[in-house]
This record gives C-alpha cells, sequence and structure tokens, in this order.
C-alpha cells in the first residue's frame, strides 16, 4: 500500500474502523515505513488530545431549535435574502460597484467611439463590413469547406 493512501486511512485505523485485511496491510506498512509510523504517532497523540477535551453537553432542544430555524430560513425566499439577507453596507457596495463599472463602460465606450471624430451612417456601416478579410486559401480547412459548399475560393 502506498504512503499516501496509508495516511489517509490513519484516522480510521486509529478508531479501529478498518476491516481486517486492510488493518494488516497498514500495520505491516507502519511496521517499514518510518514516515508514516511518526504520522500515525502525531495522529495518536492528537487524538489522545480531543479524548482529554471535556466534555460539554448541548443546551435542552438545541437540536429541534438547529432544525427550527433552518427550515425558517428556507421558508424565506430569495428576495428576503438578496433585501436583508445581508448588512445594508455591503449589498450597498456591491451596488456601487456595479454601477462604477457600467459607468466606466459607457465612458470608455464613447471615448473610442467619438474620440476619433464625427462619423457619418455610412463610415459606421462600412466599418461592419466583412470586405476587409481575405478569402480562404484553397489548401485550408475553411478553403476546404467553401469548396465542399460549391462556393469558390
Amino acid at each position: 500500500m502506498k504512503c499516501k493512501r496509508v495516511q489517509k486511512l490513519i484516522s480510521i485505523f486509529i478508531d479501529g474502523e478498518l476491516k481486517s485485511g486492510e488493518k494488516e496491510t497498514i500495520e505491516s506498512h507502519l511496521r517499514n515505513c518510518r514516515i508514516c509510523a511518526e504520522k500515525m504517532r502525531e495522529m495518536e497523540g492528537v487524538q489522545k488530545l480531543f479524548s482529554a477535551a471535556p466534555k460539554h453537553t448541548a443546551p435542552e432542544h438545541f437540536a429541534a431549535n438547529v432544525i427550527a430555524n433552518l427550515k425558517k430560513g428556507r421558508e424565506r425566499g430569495f428576495w428576503f435574502d438578496f433585501f436583508l439577507g445581508e448588512p445594508a453596507y455591503l449589498k450597498m457596495a456591491e451596488i456601487s460597484c456595479a454601477i462604477i463599472f457600467i459607468l466606466i463602460g459607457m465612458i470608455s465606450g464613447s471615448v473610442l467611439f467619438l474620440g476619433s471624430g464625427v462619423h457619418t451612417q455610412t463610415e459606421i456601416r462600412s466599418s461592419f463590413s466583412l470586405d476587409v478579410f481575405e478569402p480562404a486559401p484553397s489548401n485550408s480547412i475553411g478553403g476546404a469547406y467553401i469548396s465542399i459548399l460549391g462556393g469558390s475560393s
């Protein structure tokens, strides 16, 4: 068994939840691999720390209250979450950023469009013309496609 796989299974091994075949395989690997054996000792130390920690009990009806709150959250719906689901200042910051990006786009578009002078309707139409492209060479994929369709290249 590879070290990566053994290291993923160490926690399950410590908890005693492995099948006997996997348990024996890991035990033999740990006898032969110093790195995995060290990881095993580290995990055992962590497990001992957690098992020695004081146990606290949850308040009465805790689970029922959590489930009730989850159900209540689902009932609120999209619009409640959208407008009241997060602090107002975060929602305002999101809306402000969106407005700023839209304004920047509008301003930069108009600067690019109007920056080179006044354009006539004919100039604008000619800028969309496909005459600037050369026909596809006959030895290209596009040229082959055009010749199949019956056009000329």
